[in-house]
């Protein structure tokens, strides 16, 4: 193992400026998965083709001012998609996208079997407006899971911490802000949209909540999670902050904010603190709540399977496909159980009932085959869905049995929603030609 976090745990994030795929830009995608739902959207300054990974359906710069977010017409898929047909999935939940319109944020949902995505009521007026609609501003967005509000964060540095700002969009407008945030740190909501944490300055978490009105709640010192020890450092310098303690989720209580951090030695998610949101008491803690009122309040983590405590790390070489396990599942007590082979792993998550979804590629920084099984209890891997030619791929996520799947066509507008039943890996998709100017910008299920 090397102190340089793999480069497998890329997860899409939207295009970048220059064409070259640098140690800084491998490092950025690193940090998007730490802080688990926000995707990052960076705007072009040149042009020419761009090697970066890309958030799917992204068309590069920003919509103008006054743009639509009009999804295009659904189309049959492309050759480079999968042939998946658009059918009803009884029971099936329901993805809700971010999509910017101008200087608001519209919603867009799709049931499976509708022929199109259905444009929501709520809206997030002036979320880019001022300082946030510069054309060479990136940003973060994270959506309440209640839909009401969205959180968007304007990125000033991704090599130092506390250089960002945030504000809060309900749809009466910005009903929140602050300066001195750090979006690579990570941002988490809690499962009702009543309150988030969001990481401030060097282990500084700001808590935030909805009263008569959103404020901050308090301003905490999360250092207590971190070890006696001084962490190795990034390899580069220049790179973003992937040292940070993120907020991770909020317990089933919604009293208590658990932290993680990256830890290079064992290329894992380690537990680092809980913080009770109404003290603010910082515990640093060893071990993943995953019983009763502590554990988290969503069961779908990338940090802990909360039916068995088992973890993930990395494994040597995770980023050679048909090498070595790419991941290593380990015990709660930390002993080994089993390894997961398969292509970069680009993504994965813990269903909740022992298994394990994995989203990988057959390379990286250009991929053009994504692959996205599921593992179950004994390490045995059954592929749900292969996409062959696909360039570009993200993991919704997992919610009442099904998983979500987002794949983008080498014509870069035409994306594919695809819904898997984990049951009995029942599909259904459906293809447009873009999801707004931009491509979704942020993500939730529908509540």
């Amino acid at each position: 193992m090397t102190d340089r976090p793999p480069e497998g745990l890329d997860v899409p994030v939207t295009r970048v400026g220059s064409g070259r795929r640098s140690v800084r830009g491998r490092l950025a995608v690193i940090a998007v998965v730490v802080i688990g739902a926000g995707w990052l959207v960076v705007t072009r300054s040149e042009t020419g083709p761009d090697t970066a990974a890309t958030l799917p359906g992204a068309s590069g710069s920003p919509a103008a001012r006054g743009a639509s977010s009009a999804p295009a017409p659904t189309r049959s898929p492309a050759p480079n998609l999968p042939d998946i047909p658009n059918v009803v999935l009884a029971g099936a939940p329901v993805p809700v996208f971010v999509v910017r319109n101008g200087d608001n944020a519209d919603l867009f949902a799709w049931h499976a079997g509708d022929p199109s995505l259905r444009r929501q009521t709520q809206t997030f007026p002036r979320a880019f407006s001022g300082a946030f609609a510069k054309d060479d501003t990136s940003y973060f967005t994270w959506l309440s899971p209640d839909l009401a509000s969205l959180v968007v964060v304007r990125v000033g540095s991704s090599r130092a911490e506390g250089q960002d700002a945030a504000r809060l969009l309900t749809r009466d407008g910005i009903r929140w802000d602050a300066d001195g945030v750090t979006g690579f740190g990570g941002l988490v909501w809690a499962s009702d949209g009543s309150r988030f944490a969001i990481a401030g300055r060097h282990d500084q978490w700001l808590l935030v909540g909805r009263g008569t009105g959103w404020s901050t709640q308090a301003e905490v010192d999360v250092s207590a999670g971190r070890p006696a020890s001084p962490p190795s450092p990034s390899p580069d310098p220049n790179g973003p902050i992937v040292n940070a303690i993120t907020p991770a989720a909020f317990s089933v209580s919604h009293e208590w904010v658990i932290g993680a951090r990256y830890d290079p030695p064992t290329g894992a998610l380690v537990p680092a603190v809980r913080v009770r949101f109404t003290d603010p008491t910082v515990e640093p803690i060893s071990t993943f709540p995953t019983d009763g009122a502590d554990a988290p309040d969503e069961a779908a983590t990338r940090f802990v399977d909360v039916a068995t405590g088992r973890m993930v790390s990395f494994g040597a070489n995770g980023s050679i496909p048909g090498g070595p396990p790419q991941l290593a599942i380990h015990e709660r007590d930390g002993s080994y159980a089993f390894g997961v082979r398969s292509g970069v792993v680009m993504d994965w998550r813990w269903v909740g009932d022992g298994r394990l979804l994995v989203l990988s590629a057959d390379g990286a920084p250009f991929p053009a085959r994504w692959t996205l099984q599921i593992v179950d209890r004994d390490g045995r891997a059954q592929t749900l869905v292969d996409a062959p030619r696909a360039s570009v791929g993200a993991l919704l996520g997992a919610k009442d049995g099904y998983a979500g799947l987002l794949l983008t066509a080498s014509d870069p507008i035409r994306s594919q929603i695809v819904l898997v039943r984990l049951a009995d890996g029942s599909t259904s998709a459906m293809t447009v030609d873009s999801i707004g100017a931009d491509g979704p910008i942020g993500f939730s299920w529908a509540p």
